[in-house]
């Protein structure tokens, strides 16, 4: 497993640019080094992901120049061994030295802004532009005995003639940084007699971008009614072309971008998506169902993110049905074409429902979302084999009611299939029609020895906005939805009728 370390000086910029973008490069990001204290926002941001911040402030220890480097070395040494440390990547003013260069070779990594073997040391970009050199650009090389000399994992390169500041040169190290972890992580990155190479590269050394990424130029065009998925999207290389976002929709009344158009209408919507130019089409809560044929050219993909594991359950309302029919929860990736919920499966995610209310459910399906999307992009939309579910489909109708004399296990599936306030399923009774959030099972031995003396459907108790019904030799606790007039279901009267 993965363990990062970084060592930063200065503003540390380049890090707080990777925590700025909720990098997934901070997942495995265990300990930082900073010799360059106080900087109360890389204090903030190390104790918002708990990690080990390590500060070191030379003048107070007294330590003199000659003395630093050595200081700093035994320091991150200490750490790294205590932390288990497996890689680190440097981004400070000093050279290390002595027995951290044996123990960690080819483990710390150095990022340095010029393209190695020229302009080594210190004020590299100054001496670059000084020489006049056509190209600028980024070095990441492991670290050995000399100044800026290791083995090089891979280099940036732009023109001298687009030079904007010293910012937009360091800025593209940020991307070598996840391009390295990631291949860390996946552990293609391979050394041999002082050569890298990058089993997935064009080149040896790497040359970035030239590294394959299809991920990283895709022009997007995001429609829907949910956040997650599009936050996924913008922590992403996608590129956003434009967000199509549902108006007075969960995603309009909490969404904090403002470049973002509202559509309210098919027709509105479908004039958006041909004005776009773009390669991908993420679908995540759209309401209207899309002529794909029609809109998709050669060069697109249209995907659709639907909560619940394609072909099962397919249509409007998959986690009602998810309770309803007791059937597993979950998320699919899928290409989109003209039929509902079809197409070639991207990614899955299964949500096993026992226990979850239907609040809870919809929560943790929209989390999967998010995550079944980044399985799908990080295998580049490619299709996937899966466990085959067994089609089916389901939109609820427009009002949801249910006998009281039903079965208890038909019962507590209906109500809590649809149990939130602007959907919840109505019980019919003999004293009138109620909404029901919640009903489920109570087992109590001091209930049990009350049992004798209760008559079939007879509430128990009335409390708060509940009842307690025996009914069919079992407890059951009903939760009625807000501002209904349940103060008639005293304890004693019998709950029955409803056909």
């Amino acid at each position: 497993m993965l363990k990062i370390a970084f060592y930063v000086s200065g503003n540390a910029s380049r890090l707080i640019k990777l925590f700025q973008k909720d990098s997934k490069v901070l997942e495995s990001t265990k300990l930082i080094i900073f010799d360059n204290p106080p900087l109360k926002i890389l204090q903030n941001y190390a104790k918002s992901k708990n990690i080990e911040l390590i500060e070191i402030d030379y003048d107070k220890l007294g330590l003199i120049k000659k003395e630093r480097n050595k200081y700093l070395s035994s320091i991150m040494l200490k750490y790294f061994n205590k932390l288990q440390i497996t890689q680190c990547f440097c981004f400070g003013r000093l050279i290390l030295v002595g027995e951290i260069l044996k123990i960690y070779q080819n483990k710390i990594i150095n990022f340095h802004p010029s393209i190695l073997p020229l302009f080594a040391g210190n004020k590299s970009i100054d001496k670059a532009l000084k020489s006049k050199a056509f190209l600028l650009g980024n070095t990441a090389h492991f670290i050995d005995e000399g100044i800026d000399t290791g083995p090089i994992i891979m280099q940036s390169i732009i023109k001298a003639s687009e030079f904007k500041s010293y910012e937009s040169v360091l800025a593209m190290q940020i991307p070598m940084i996840e391009q390295i972890y990631t291949r860390l992580k996946n552990n293609t990155i391979e050394i041999k007699n002082n050569i890298v190479s990058i089993k997935d590269s064009t080149s040896s050394p790497a040359f970035f971008p030239n590294i394959e990424n299809k991920n990283k130029q895709i022009r997007v065009v995001f429609i829907g009614n949910r956040l997650n998925v599009l936050n996924e999207i913008l922590r992403s290389n996608l590129k956003i072309e434009k967000i199509l976002i549902l108006k007075d929709s969960y995603a309009h009344k909490h969404i904090k971008l403002s470049n973002i158009i509202l559509f309210d209408n098919n027709e509105q919507l479908l004039n958006e998506i041909k004005s776009s130019d773009f390669e991908l089409l993420v679908s995540n809560g759209c309401p209207y169902i899309l002529p794909v044929s029609l809109l998709k050219k050669p060069y697109q993909k249209f995907i659709n993110i639907h909560p619940s594991l394609l072909p099962q359950l397919r249509g409007k309302n998959p986690i009602n049905g998810a309770i309803l029919f007791n059937k597993k929860a979950g998320v699919s990736v899928h290409t989109m074409d003209d039929e509902i919920d079809r197409g070639q499966i991207l990614a899955h995610i299964e949500i096993p429902i026992k226990n979850l209310s239907l609040s809870l459910l919809y929560k943790l399906c929209f989390k999967a979302e998010a995550m079944a999307f980044k399985l799908a992009m990080d295998n580049n939309f490619k299709e996937i084999q899966t466990k085959q579910y067994k089609e089916s489909y389901y939109s609820r109708p427009k009002e949801i009611k249910i006998p009281i004399n039903s079965s208890n296990k038909k019962l507590i599936r209906t109500i809590n299939a649809f149990g939130i306030e602007n959907i919840a399923a109505k019980i019919i009774t003999n004293l009138g029609e109620f909404k029901v959030l919640e009903i489920k099972k109570i087992k109590n031995k001091f209930l049990k020895s009350l049992q004798n003396e209760i008559n079939n459907y007879e509430i128990v108790e009335n409390y708060e906005n509940n009842i307690l019904l025996f009914k069919d030799n079992e407890f059951l606790e009903l939760r009625f939805a807000n501002n209904q007039n349940i103060n008639h279901l005293k304890s004693k009267v019998i709950l029955r009728g409803g056909g």
